[in-house]
């Protein structure tokens, strides 16, 4: 199983991998993200327009409103 320290997972990832986020450190100006509905882990599958070199951050921040500070783990599974 391939993670984010792995050689860094995001530029090999293509269309339709399906992937596991973890440490979703998310940008609320200091509100608790379980109180605006944001996971702090979630599955995503990269979608059919994934640009290579676009980020997964890039990607939950399109579909949650919110921009993200950090992520701990990517995995692919």
């Amino acid at each position: 199983m391939a993670t984010l320290a792995d050689e860094n997972i995001e530029e090999s990832l293509q269309t339709g991998d399906r992937i596991r986020v973890e440490g979703i450190d998310w940008d609320t100006d200091g509100d608790d993200p379980a109180d605006l509905d944001l996971p702090l882990s979630t599955e995503i599958t990269i979608p059919d327009d994934w640009i290579q070199g676009e980020s997964v951050a890039d990607i939950l921040s399109d579909r949650y409103g919110f921009c993200i500070h950090g992520i701990a783990t990517i995995t692919r599974i």
